[in-house]
């Protein structure tokens, strides 16, 4: 049930992707007109970003309080965006779009998974530089990569992965 004390907030398109940050109770909310929006929970405060994409937002996710990450439909690369200044660096091309983000933050890493089955895993501690610590073909290359998770299994950490290619895999 919605907090009837509430307001009622509109956005200017649907919502696509969100992510939560558990110590500033705000989520990140991506749109399929392209805005992202910060919205805080506990204040009930919602904030359009400056930064809007050409296309759809595919993926959103905070990598900590201050920095978060994005892609869109069509830009084959990542976005890293600071909440302070609201700058927007993007990194380096991949070969297919961007289908989500996962930020292990124990770890310092970033997982994003994509159409093209693959699975790139960047590392968060070099944050400004995002770089890639390795890529993963995870999935036959014209097959989603449909699900991506961490998991631990006897105290060892593994991802795992779910294919359109009706498979599921353990790295």
């Amino acid at each position: 049930m919605p907090l009837k004390e509430r307001e009622t907030r509109e956005l200017s398109g649907s919502v696509l992707q969100m992510s939560f940050h558990l110590e500033t109770d705000t989520y990140l909310l991506g749109c399929t007109n392209g805005s992202i929006y910060l919205y805080n929970a506990f204040t009930n405060e919602l904030k359009k970003l400056n930064k809007k994409c050409e296309n759809q937002v595919q993926a959103v996710a905070f990598v900590d309080s201050q920095y978060y990450v994005f892609s869109s439909f069509g830009s084959k690369r990542p976005f890293l965006g600071n909440l302070e200044n609201e700058n927007v660096v993007s990194f380096n091309l991949h070969n297919g779009d961007i289908l989500s983000f996962q930020h292990i933050a124990q770890r310092n890493l970033l997982l994003s998974r994509g159409y093209n089955g693959s699975v790139v895993i960047y590392r968060t501690d070099q944050l400004l530089r995002l770089p890639i610590l390795c890529s993963i073909q995870a999935h036959q290359a014209e097959k989603w990569v449909l699900g991506l998770q961490e998991i631990r299994v006897n105290g060892k950490g593994f991802i795992m992965t779910a294919g359109l290619d009706y498979t599921v895999k353990l790295w």
